[in-house]
């Protein structure tokens, strides 16, 4: 899903932890319509992220002094990953597939990520 965020943020890993929350909530959503139609997953399901200050803010749950004006019902994540129903993986920009389809990239990115996709063979 791509939306336009409904909150002001401050800083790039407080965008991405927004998103990333928002992420996590449709993972549930689909980890138990997936369970309700008898497909077991035992495993948490693997998020790519290319922030690494997301990834930190979400897997130390010490008070970061930074980000204390992060609403609170963001902290979903961290009791996702705890739950081990998430897990975060670092994934570096260039190779962010998902940026295809959420921003402007240059011809020759938005070429090599459409075929790491498998939308064009070559």
């Amino acid at each position: 899903m791509s939306k336009k965020q409904c909150v002001v943020s401050l800083s790039s890993t407080e965008v991405e932890y927004i998103a990333l929350s928002t992420t996590t909530q449709e993972v549930v959503y689909l980890r138990r319509l997936l369970s309700d139609l008898g497909v077991q997953h035992d495993k948490p399901t693997v998020l790519m992220e290319d922030n690494q200050g997301t990834i930190a803010l979400a897997q130390n749950p010490v008070f970061h002094a930074r980000t204390k004006h992060i609403d609170i019902r963001r902290h979903y994540v961290r009791e996702a990953i705890q739950k081990n129903v998430i897990s975060l993986q670092y994934c570096h920009t260039k190779n962010m597939i998902a940026d295809v389809l959420t921003k402007a990239v240059m011809k020759t990115q938005f070429q090599r990520l459409i075929r790491l996709m498998g939308l064009v063979n070559t």
